[in-house]
């Protein structure tokens, strides 16, 4: 998001939290100064299902009267239902809705959770798929595809919370990894609520 002489903060907001309904939330979104907003798929009034094209177009011209971007679209499916053979059509399919929604919007990155080992065919297929319509899948997985990260120094048990998919560490390390290779292509995001109920250090993974 930039546009020359925008002096605005260089932030989006996720929609649905300024507003139920997305018109009155780019309105909120506007007032705030806010350059762009995160649009996601489980909103109703954003949600791919709900929108032919002319719906699209509307969506878009309605974050631009309000002179905002669109930065991104999430698509929170979870990583179980992509792993399991009785959900894994619907889920899958509503990924590509969402990269389709993503392209009808401007070619925005898709925010997702891809799944790890057991996973991969279902992430080459939805890669290309994104590839093919000039969409950027962003994977939010903790850590991220390829990469170590530090662990926090808290007793992670105490707190009853696990992220789905973290590699526990080893007992005297202090880093831990996945055994999930980086994508091409597919970009890492970081939550940083994953990342701290995970205890992880955030600011080091960023």
């Amino acid at each position: 998001m930039s546009r020359t002489g925008d002096h605005r903060p260089l932030a989006a907001a996720t929609l649905g939290s300024l507003a139920s309904d997305p018109r009155a939330g780019f309105a909120t979104a506007g007032r705030l100064g806010l350059r762009g907003v995160q649009l996601s798929i489980s909103q109703a009034g954003t949600r791919p299902q709900e929108l032919d094209r002319s719906g699209r177009r509307d969506l878009l011209a309605a974050a631009r009267r309000n002179e905002l971007e669109v930065a991104g679209l999430d698509a929170w499916i979870p990583i179980e239902a992509l792993l399991d053979s009785g959900t894994a059509d619907r889920a899958v399919g509503e990924i590509l809705g969402a990269i389709q929604l993503a392209a009808d919007l401007g070619g925005v990155p898709t925010c997702l959770r891809l799944p790890g080992k057991g996973g991969e065919e279902i992430v080459s297929s939805l890669a290309a798929s994104a590839a093919r319509v000039g969409v950027t899948l962003v994977d939010h997985a903790v850590p991220p595809r390829g990469r170590e990260a530090a662990a926090g120094s808290h007793d992670r048990s105490a707190t009853g919370l696990l992220i789905p998919g973290v590699v526990e560490p080893d007992e005297d390390s202090s880093r831990i990894t996945t055994d999930a290779p980086m994508i091409e292509g597919v970009g890492i995001g970081i939550d940083p609520p994953s990342w701290l109920v995970a205890e992880l250090d955030v600011l080091e993974g960023a």
